[in-house]
């Protein structure tokens, strides 16, 4: 764990840089985890679940899209 925490810290400064430094850089950064991290999910979910999750969202996406 010692040996990893450096480089993982290394790939989070890289990222908040990237994603243009300072505090939003960081916002930014925490929320592209933040949603990679329920997409992680939502997937896993909808995978174990054979898509039913992505037949839900594609219902509601219709009715919301048939109201605009």
């Amino acid at each position: 764990m010692k040996q990893n925490t450096p480089q993982a810290m290394d790939a989070i400064k890289n990222k908040v840089e990237q994603n243009g430094g300072g505090i939003k850089g960081v916002i930014k950064t925490a929320v592209d985890a933040y949603v990679n991290l329920w997409k992680a999910g939502f997937n896993a979910i909808d995978n174990a679940t054979g898509g039913k999750l992505s037949e839900i969202k594609n219902k509601f996406t219709s009715a919301f899209d048939g109201i605009k």
